[in-house]
This record gives structure tokens, sequence and C-alpha cells, in this order.
């Protein structure tokens, strides 16, 4: 996965800053999957910032969903700000994709995580995934 995504890289300049954030959102995702949480949270950093300056919020719930993730996995105090956040994007989007495949392992990350405020944002996740709007 990791060769052929910088094949898929290489030399590639996107058509539009659209392309560049999936780009971006793809190649986190995948080094998300990979367990690489630093190049995971510099490519979704990248995507989120692309998708907030073009105003496409769909994407961008999602790339602010999984930055969040990165940011709880690697126990950075901010990732339960960030996760309140990316609850609160995803409660207000129709998407069902962003509340099942999204918000659900937020909540994971977060039970994993000490404390009451982790464990009441894993509720808030988990209920919001399994509100259908």
């Amino acid at each position: 996965a990791r060769s052929q995504l910088a094949r898929a890289r290489d030399g590639w300049e996107p058509p539009h800053t659209h392309a560049r954030g999936d780009m971006d959102l793809i190649t986190g995702l995948t080094q998300l999957h990979l367990g690489r949480l630093d190049a995971a949270e510099a490519a979704l950093a990248a995507s989120a910032q692309t998708f907030a300056r073009s105003g496409d919020r769909r994407e961008g719930v999602v790339a602010d969903t999984a930055l969040a993730l990165v940011h709880v996995r690697a126990g950075d105090p901010r990732g339960l700000t960030m996760a309140q956040d990316a609850i609160t994007a995803v409660s207000a989007t129709k998407s069902a994709n962003a509340r099942q495949l999204w918000l659900l392992p937020l909540a994971d990350a977060l039970e994993t995580r000490p404390g009451t405020d982790a464990r009441e944002l894993a509720g808030a996740a988990r209920q919001v995934a399994a509100t259908h709007v």
C-alpha cells in the first residue's frame, strides 16, 4: 500500500483544489490504516485545511473526524476537543457514512482513553452514529 501510494503521488499535480484535498484525505486514511500516525496526521491536516478553505464541508467532516481519531489514538490532549468538534460536525450532516464509518472508530478510540470526558464523548459519538437523519 505504501509503495502504491507513493507511486500515485509521484509527480502528480492536482487539476484543482478539491482533487488535492481528496488525495491528501486518501493518503491520510491509508497512513492511518497502516498505523503511521505521524504521516496520517500530516496528510489529514492538509486535507482538512484544503476543504475548510474551499468550503467543502462533506469531505471536510471526514477529514476532521479522521484527524480527531489520529489525535485521540496518539494520546494528544487536543484530541478530546477535536473529537467533540468532529461529533458536532457529523451530527449536522445527513451522511450515514460519516456517522457509521467515522464516528464508530472515533468512539472506540475514545473508550481507550482514561477519564470521564473521553467516555462521555464516546457515548455521544455512538449516539450520533445511531441517529438516522
